[in-house]
């Protein structure tokens, strides 16, 4: 279940502060964790087994997460529609909100294509 701890790792990244640091602390208060039981978690020398907290980490990240262009929650399954949602030819303002979305979707950092990787199981569409 490696997969737990690379959306760990990603979770991680995303809440540093502009110095790299401080995102572990913030990930393992929304986990209900110790920040050093994250810490060797991640580093492989946890003693004892991890599928507690592999499923806490499933639970809290693999379902929703915060759009920085919608400006709220959604889930994975939302946001994979709406990067393929086809373009609207019948309205314009509908156009221009879709291409909105689509530039925003471009540089999201959400979005596995933009990270060369699925870290939220996600399949590109």
């Amino acid at each position: 279940m490696r997969e737990a701890f690379d959306i760990l790792r990603h979770e991680i990244e995303q809440r540093n502060d502009h110095t790299g640091k401080g995102g572990i602390t913030k990930v393992a208060k929304m986990l209900g964790y110790a920040r050093t039981s994250i810490s060797v978690a991640l580093t492989g020398k946890y003693k004892g087994s991890t599928e507690t907290l592999e499923a806490k980490i499933l639970e809290v990240f693999a379902g929703h997460f915060e759009c920085p262009h919608l400006g709220c929650e959604i889930s994975r399954e939302e946001c994979a529609a709406q990067r393929a949602f086809m373009m609207p030819t019948h309205n314009a303002t509908a156009l221009k909100e879709w291409q909105e979305m689509k530039r925003a979707c471009r540089s999201c950092p959400n979005n596995p294509a933009n990270t060369g990787d699925t870290p939220h199981n996600l399949k590109i569409t």
